[in-house]
């Protein structure tokens, strides 16, 4: 063993020392186990009575509580008919509800603290049978209801009844039916008092003898259809009485099933934590035994140990004698390499190490004589080596086959034991030859290439030599060559090696420039007819192979397929995340089409990003259908590039040959047309090409031509939204909008006619004329004394990032005039987001003028807060997708507040724009939004317009008049519930306003301060829980109230437990308690706002 090897090596005292350590060492470890074991003992006491004993207690009071619950169920059942319905149920029920409660606590308390499963699912059993008996009990309680007594329910309705058919009977009828009579009221009483079916057998008997009798009187039909209606009514009344009482006995018998298991099961449970008391007390006795096994064991061991010790002591001065005469026998046969072991200390050590300088004296003048034939040798193999090395050079076709002959002939001819060569910036050996290429250290070796590519030519280290392969002045890598041993190499060796070497080189740099020319030539020819960045045919390629595949069709008589695809949206990829994203987009693109193909077919880049497929031998129309949903579903996978999750779609235009075109041109060109028009239908659509589309095209270059031909003649206009100020109602600012009046066609929508200026550049030109024609109108207006807020203009993407934009803007205000203060420009956040270095320039350069900047639509785009802050803007506009449902939809309003907030800690002004409901103005001034557009307010006016509502601002309508008063929400689609809740909190000093549904309450917190909502749970379009949910996300400081009945609870509870409930209450309520919850909820809710 190597432990006894190593106690064997050390000295007489070392080796005592050790003896006594390890047997203090044993005494403490025994100690050590007697107070763990001590400790443990202590720790399940304390368990028992941590867990065990608790769960023991919980256990005898659930018990008791079922007791308490089973009487007062017992006396629900004997009472109910003594003290009516309403005071049976206040007086027990009530009190069954608090014990069985009671008993799902403690379950709940043994749950948490047990480990054991089965008593985890044993409380959980109970838990649930509890509620089972529980809902049982309350079917039986509403069953008495409906049953009554002698004043209520059924059984009054019947002797209602029954005391008319006396009344009638009494005048003038035969008296047989009068004892009839008497004899149903017999049964009737008897199934009241005693409930066995045969009364119901009997009285239906007595009921069909009576109504034969009538039915065979003499009497006058009216009067006697009068008296069988009376007695049908009678037989009704009582049928139902029978079924309420029948089920009133099944759902007895269903939840006494139920409370019948839930007893023998909580002691059960009381058995198992008893079991636990008997454990723990074994547990604590196993404790003692191991203690006292612990110390007997630890003696003995010691015992041993020091038996053992001594007899090492002994065997060592025994083994370093015989060590010594060993020693001198293998020197007497020749063995020169023979040593003994010695270190400090050893009791014998002077002694081994006189006669290891003696060996190692012969051993030398031995090494010596050899070492000078193996120089001899070596050189001799080096030579050969060499030799072959020159054939091997003129012989080898390809580098690698170079690399590897010279490294088998170095090593099996040369003897050596492994050679290699490695080239810079390459892990692994281009070839090497022997054995050990695993031994090798790489950290050296990566040291001894770093030597050589400073300058040296050739580096010996341990047993291996490394030599530079250097051709022209520059170093193309390292011939690494391993020997057997160490200090092998010789000058002289070294010299031929060095030829080697040089040899290597100029072979390898021969090669390389041969191959280098070949691939030089193939990559001018792939760069003529592939696109370099996807690897595609490229346009010339394409338009050699659709000639030659129309030539093919027009003789096989076959149809030929071109789809022209257009990638969408690709043009805002590359301005927001870069041009390297849209470079990965459209390389992953390439990859998806080609998989969507055949081989046989053609896939080409022919512009930015645009592609076009052409299949050859299509039949149907439908095959080429087919492949076009192919390829819009590959490219519907999503792709993530720059931490952005990107989903391409592409537009695909569809062209035929010979049905579509006669020739190749007129082909391409149908499918580029064919694939415009599947733009407009939107994202990811194909469309074969059809003749109308060429109207199309044409109406596009008209309207094109149109657009050029009103910037020529003067036919846009520019319209004003005000921008009004929610503190003062004051018109603070105003949108300038274009408008396209054509002479032909009327009123232009921006949305038809922007993008097409976009795309054809006419932005620009239309962009500075709205700058001009705003300052033109600014002008008049002060030279007309108005008084005129500041005008925002809104900028395009192209307007922004064309050079000498601040120049213009500056040329434009010198030239009307103008103060910067009153001209406003709005740009999008995708606009500055193609170059932020540049777009901070820009900005910079426009805000030197003092012209105020805004940032149109933000929380839409692609933008970064830690852009922002870089951006010296002075507003933000808040979209008017996110203020459409600020109301309504708590992700909205959480949007607008996180936007306000954000502006405000920037020191920026918001502007809320698209505000259309007086609801969503208040909810902005709530919020502290500075300023607001649309067309609550007012719609775009022309100047005139513009002016006239400078000196009549409309009016926004005050903060709520009642803020201070205390405020209640009534919500639910009944109105007898509101109205009931009005009438009973009448008099409490409440401003009490009242919704139907769940819509109409958000509009009325967003109008009014509201302190305490009530809410139904079942109310149409959205649920209480839903909606209370709702108004805790956008109002938290309201207390809110659910009023539901004993069917939603599950609902209920869930609302209470995510915070959205602060009280429940059950339908029918009791007043004197909603009144004092009401009144808990207002002093919660002026609490709350006090610590706020």
């Amino acid at each position: 063993m190597p432990i006894l090897r190593y106690f064997d090596l050390l000295s007489l005292r070392a080796k005592l020392f050790i003896g006594f350590s390890a047997l203090t060492a044993l005494m403490l470890v025994a100690g050590a186990v007697s107070i763990i074991s001590h400790r443990e003992a202590l720790e399940s006491v304390r368990r028992y009575l941590a867990h065990d004993r608790r769960i023991s207690e919980y256990s005898l009071q659930s018990s008791a509580l079922m007791l308490k619950a089973r009487r007062n169920e017992k006396d629900f059942l004997l009472k109910v008919r003594e003290y009516g319905y309403e005071e049976a149920r206040s007086r027990y029920v009530t009190l069954l509800q608090a014990s069985l409660a009671g008993v799902r606590d403690n379950m709940r308390m043994v749950r948490s603290l047990t480990d054991n499963a089965g008593e985890r699912e044993q409380a959980s059993m109970i838990e649930r049978i509890c509620g089972e008996y529980e809902e049982g009990l309350l079917r039986v309680v509403k069953s008495y209801e409906q049953l009554g007594r002698r004043d209520s329910g059924l059984e009054a309705q019947m002797r209602q009844q029954a005391h008319e058919l006396e009344d009638r009977f009494a005048g003038g009828m035969p008296a047989s039916w009068t004892i009839q009579l008497l004899q149903l009221r017999r049964a009737e009483k008897d199934f009241i008092m005693r409930g066995s079916v045969v009364y119901v057998n009997r009285f239906r008997d007595h009921a069909t003898q009576l109504r034969d009798s009538i039915v065979q009187s003499p009497l006058p039909e009216r009067s006697r259809n009068r008296v069988i209606g009376l007695l049908d009514a009678y037989r009704t009344l009582f049928r139902q009485y029978a079924d309420v009482a029948q089920q009133i006995e099944t759902d007895s018998n269903a939840y006494l099933n139920a409370v019948h298991t839930v007893e023998p099961m909580l002691e059960r449970l009381r058995a198992n934590t008893d079991n636990q008391e008997l454990a723990t007390i074994a547990a604590l006795n196993q404790r003692g035994q191991d203690t006292m096994l612990t110390f007997v064991a630890t003696t003995i061991v010691a015992t041993l140990i020091a038996v053992i010790i001594a007899s090492f002591i002994l065997r060592n001065v025994t083994d370093s004698l015989e060590a010594c005469v060993g020693f001198a026998r293998r020197l007497e046969v020749g063995d020169l390499s023979a040593r003994l072991l010695t270190e400090p200390g050893r009791d014998f050590s002077v002694l081994i190490q006189s006669m290891n300088r003696m060996a190692a004296g012969l051993q030398g003048a031995e090494q010596a004589r050899r070492r000078n034939e193996e120089e001899l040798q070596r050189l001799n193999r080096a030579l050969r080596v060499l030799s072959l090395c020159n054939e091997t050079l003129v012989r080898a076709a390809n580098e690698p086959e170079l690399l590897e002959a010279l490294c088998r002939h170095i090593a099996d001819s040369g003897g050596y034991r492994l050679a290699l060569v490695v080239f810079p910036n390459m892990s692994e050996p281009a070839a090497y030859a022997g054995s050990g290429l695993d031994s090798i250290d790489p950290v050296q070796l990566l040291a001894v290439v770093e030597t050589l590519q400073q300058g040296t030519s050739v580096v010996i280290f341990g047993n291996g030599i490394a030599l530079a392969l250097q051709a022209r002045e520059r170093m193309l890598g390292v011939l690494a060559i391993y020997a057997g041993q160490e200090s092998m190499f010789d000058a002289e060796e070294v010299r031929v090696l060095r030829q080697l070497a040089g040899d290597l080189a100029v072979g390898i740099a021969s090669l390389r420039e041969s191959v280098q020319r070949k691939c030089f030539e193939l990559e001018l020819e792939r760069q003529a007819n592939f696109d370099s960045l996807t690897g595609l045919a490229n346009r010339f390629t394409l338009e050699a192979r659709v000639a030659q595949s129309v030539d093919d069709a027009r003789r096989n008589y076959s149809k030929l397929v071109t789809m022209f695809i257009d990638l969408n949206r690709f043009k805002v990829v590359n301005d927001t995340l870069g041009h390297a994203a849209g470079d990965q987009l459209l390389v992953e693109v390439a990859r998806r089409l080609e998989r969507a193909i055949r081989a046989s077919d053609t896939v080409a880049r022919v512009g930015g990003d645009e592609f076009v497929v052409i299949m050859k031998n299509i039949q149907l129309a439908s095959d080429a259908e087919a492949v076009a949903r192919k390829i819009v579903e590959s490219l519907a996978h999503p792709l993530v590039v720059k931490g952005h999750e990107l989903i391409p779609s592409a537009a695909i235009g569809i062209s035929i040959f010979p049905d579509d075109a006669e020739d190749a041109q007129a082909m391409m060109r149908n499918a580029d047309l064919a694939m415009y028009d599947a733009k407009v239908l939107g994202s990811s659509n194909f469309r074969f090409y059809a003749p109308e589309m060429n109207a199309r095209m044409a109406a596009r270059f008209a309207m094109e031509a149109d657009l050029r031909h009103a910037l020529k003649h003067g036919e846009f206009e520019v319209y004003y939204q005000p921008q009004v100020s929610l503190a003062t109602g004051g018109v603070k600012g105003a949108e300038a909008l274009v408008r396209w009046r054509h002479p032909g066609q009327g009123m232009i929508s921006p949305a038809e006619f922007i993008p097409l200026a976009e795309d054809t550049g006419l932005i620009l030109p239309l962009g500075e004329w709205v700058l001009r024609d705003v300052c033109a109108q600014l002008r008049r207006w002060l030279d007309a004394g108005v008084p005129v807020p500041p005008v925002a203009v809104n900028l395009s993407a192209r307007q922004f990032r064309h050079g000498g934009l601040a120049e213009l803007v500056g040329e434009i205000l010198a030239s009307y005039r103008l103060e910067a203060r009153l001209l406003h420009l709005e740009i999008t956040e995708s606009a500055i987001m193609h170059d932020v270095e540049a777009a901070v320039e820009t900005l910079r350069s426009l805000k030197a003028l003092g012209i105020g900047i805004s940032l149109d639509d933000f929380g839409t785009g692609y933008s970064s807060l830690s852009y922002l802050k870089r951006f010296p803007v002075d507003y933000l506009k808040i979209d008017q997708s996110f203020v459409r449902d600020i109301t309504r939809v708590p992700d909205d309003a959480a949007i607008c507040n996180a936007i306000i907030g954000l502006a405000h800690h920037l020191r920026l002004t918001v502007i809320a724009e698209g505000v259309e409901t007086d609801a969503q103005l208040q909810y902005l001034r709530k919020q502290e939004c500075e300023l607001v557009q649309g067309y609550f307010l007012s719609k775009p006016l022309p100047a005139a317009g513009f002016e006239a509502f400078l000196e009549a601002p409309a009016a926004l309508g005050g903060q709520d008049a009642e803020e201070g008063q205390k405020t209640l929400l009534i919500v639910d689609d009944e109105a007898s519930i509101v109205r009931a809740l009005q009438r009973e909190l009448y008099g409490e000093g409440y401003r009490i306003l009242t919704a139907e549904n769940a819509e109409e309450a958000l509009e009325l917190l967003a109008l009014h301060d509201v302190h305490v909502i009530i809410s139904d749970q079942k109310m149409p379009g959205m649920s209480g829980t839903e909606f209370l949910g709702r108004a805790r996300d956008m109002y938290p400081d309201t207390v809110r109230l659910m009023l539901s009945g004993y069917a939603e609870l599950e609902s209920a509870l869930d609302a209470i437990n995510h915070g959205a409930v602060f009280r429940f209450f059950t339908k029918p309520w009791n007043d004197e308690s909603m009144r004092r919850h009401i009144r808990e909820a207002f002093r919660h809710h002026a609490m709350a706002r006090e610590y706020t």
